[in-house]
């Protein structure tokens, strides 16, 4: 929950428009939606076996 918070801030501070948003609370929860369901869908990539391409690269590197 922590790095959630911590995620929030850092993607906050970097999008945060010249003026202050009208809903600072919208726009907080927006992106901690939006990073939560990132997560999400990336553990699940990983179940599928979304990490056999980094396998395969590391094998690679060590070939060449």
């Amino acid at each position: 929950a922590e790095e959630c918070v911590s995620d929030t801030y850092l993607r906050a501070w970097s999008a945060m428009p010249p003026h202050r948003p009208a809903m600072l609370a919208v726009f907080l929860g927006r992106i901690t939606r939006n990073l939560a369901l990132n997560r999400l869908r990336s553990a699940a990539a990983q179940k599928r076996g979304g990490g056999g391409a980094e396998a395969v690269f590391e094998e690679l590197q060590h070939i060449v």
